[in-house]
């Protein structure tokens, strides 16, 4: 009868260590949100499409007041921290939870990369697997780049816009102010085909609102070795992007630093996590929200691959 008993629990145990392997394996994908009114390649018709899930925009997020009324996320600055450096006794920390809800980043970062000619990775599968990194620098141009895995054919696409968004923009009127890019320093003069088609037709931002003086300064796509792709893979799986949900920080306010998305799209879903001001160098944000300096190796290691000159990394 021990014997039995012993066999059921050993069995017991068996199974309760391979659920708990199962539940820790298990992927967080984002279902695709299947607009019909994007084309094959997943371009939008028009400048005012939203190429994140609305339905992540809604959060409900952990916090602690602090004795002054302050709400502060202990992810980005930790109760022990506080009590710290402000001398702080626990039980003047006060526990809430609060629900946050912006969308005005993800419409400017929406309409930026509409401006560079960008698909939308969250709609529907685009036929191969893609990791997308959006950088957002407060002294540099936006850069995307995007590496891609067409059946085995690695190749990364690296853009970068002539000045960051700023939305809304200033209305002025019917004036159409264009700046055409310059070769070596010398001013182009300023043709009216060119600037037709820089243009983009199906604009109604541009249309609305002032300017439309955004181009592209960078556009190359560079074939890799799949070594590239597997050593990718590695970080991305130490960060746990695919096993974690998705990261918004939609309580972040945005004040100096930078910001950083990483998107993934696979056969079977979507994921995005945005990290504000990763771990680049010590000095950087200590008490940030990529700690363990994960993100910050991903974007570093796509920047190095695709060759971006573009200032340094913060």
């Amino acid at each position: 009868m021990d014997r039995v008993f012993k066999k059921i629990i050993i069995i017991a145990w068996m199974l309760l260590l391979v659920c708990c392997s199962q539940e820790n394996s298990r992927l967080m994908y984002v279902d695709f949100t299947n607009n019909k009114e994007l084309d094959n390649f997943g371009l939008p018709p028009d400048s005012t499409a939203c190429y994140f899930p609305e339905k992540l925009f809604t959060d409900t997020i952990l916090c602690y007041i602090t004795p002054s009324g302050q709400i502060i996320d202990p992810k980005y600055f930790s109760k022990e921290l506080h009590m710290k450096i402000y001398k702080s006794n626990l039980e003047e920390l006060r526990d809430t939870f609060k629900i946050e809800t912006d969308t005005s980043y993800f419409r400017r970062t929406s309409y930026m990369l509409y401006k560079m000619k960008e698909p939308v990775l969250s709609d529907k599968f685009l036929g191969k697997d893609i990791y997308r990194v959006i950088a957002l620098r407060s002294f540099n141009k936006p850069v995307v780049i995007r590496i891609e895995n067409n059946k085995g054919k690695i190749s990364i696409v690296s853009k970068e816009l002539n000045r960051p968004i700023t939305y809304p923009f200033f209305s002025l009127g019917d004036v159409v102010f264009f700046e055409p890019p310059s070769i070596k320093g010398v001013r182009q003069k300023i043709d009216e085909e060119y600037r037709k088609a820089t243009i983009r037709e199906n604009d109604s931002i541009r249309s609305l609102l002032n300017n439309t003086n955004y181009y592209l300064t960078l556009d190359e796509k560079t074939a890799v070795p799949s070594s590239v792709w597997d050593s990718l893979e590695v970080l991305v799986d130490s960060a746990k992007f695919w096993k974690t949900k998705p990261e918004l920080y939609l309580n972040f306010l945005q004040i100096d630093g930078s910001m950083w998305y990483i998107e993934g799209h696979f056969k079977s879903g979507y994921q995005i996590k945005r990290i504000p001001s990763p771990h680049f160098s010590k000095s950087n944000y200590p008490y940030g929200y990529d700690k363990n300096d994960y993100y910050a190796q991903i974007f570093k290691f796509l920047f190095e691959n695709a060759k971006i000159k573009s200032g340094e990394l913060y």
